[in-house]
């Protein structure tokens, strides 16, 4: 007599960046509110697990292999870093998708742990191609963009940043805390040692704005005041310049 065919292990998981919940089976059994790396388009992706195995009591369709790991420590402790670009990155990403004057959505923007860059946006047609759109929020987002298009009906309501937000007014720094469970006053000025997007710095050329950062190669990226950009190592950039 043939053995029983163990249930699989279903989770679903929420991607920095995203509101959706996306299902999938899992070899291990994650607990719920745990992060791991999920796997996507450009690189691996920081999810929250949002339903774990044993909150699932039935599922009627055969769903895909969600091949998740959990995060290291070193990954954990950049959680905040990342959910700080990845809001950056979607106002930067809503406003040149705005400025297309095309009959584009923004719907939202999710960053892998490298920090790359998956945009996702709805549109039926469109003068510029994908390659096009692409180009353009790179060179403002300053870093390489992956496109996810989405094609059906017109989506009723957005979604992005860290998720859906509630009906009260919350200022967004303080929403990725939340999300994250960081308390106030658990984030250090510069997380992980880098000084804050956005944010005055001086380098040896001058004043400027940082405007994006590399962890792997420890540079910040400043704009001077004369519109030039500049990557400078880490430690040749000082904060707090007003």
């Amino acid at each position: 007599m043939a053995e029983p065919r163990p249930e699989p292990l279903i989770a679903g998981i929420r991607r920095l960046g995203e509101a959706r919940v996306e299902f999938g089976r899992v070899a291990e059994r994650p607990h719920a509110g745990e992060w791991v790396a999920a796997p996507g388009p450009v690189g691996e992706e920081p999810a929250l697990v949002v339903i774990a195995p044993e909150q699932v009591l039935l599922c009627e369709e055969e769903l895909p292999e969600l091949p998740v790991r959990r995060l290291s420590e070193a990954e954990r402790a950049r959680l905040p870093e990342l959910a700080e670009l990845a809001l950056w990155l979607a106002r930067q990403a809503a406003a040149v998708i705005g400025e297309l004057e095309e009959s584009l959505r923004f719907l939202g923007l999710r960053v892998t742990l490298d920090g790359s860059a998956i945009v996702e946006y709805w549109g039926k047609e469109s003068r510029l191609p994908a390659a096009d759109i692409a180009a353009r929020l790179s060179a403002r987002l300053g870093r390489p963009v992956h496109l996810v298009a989405s094609t059906g009906e017109r989506p009723r309501a957005l979604f992005g940043g860290l998720g859906r937000l509630g009906g009260e007014a919350l200022d967004l720094a303080e929403l990725a805390r939340r999300r994250l469970g960081v308390l106030p006053g658990d984030v250090p000025p510069r997380p992980g040692g880098y000084p804050r997007l956005g944010s005055r710095v001086a380098i040896p050329l001058g004043n400027g704005v940082v405007r994006s950062v590399s962890t792997r190669h420890r540079t910040v990226t400043v704009e001077l005041e004369d519109g030039t950009r500049h990557d400078v190592p880490l430690d040749h950039v000082v904060s707090g310049v007003r």
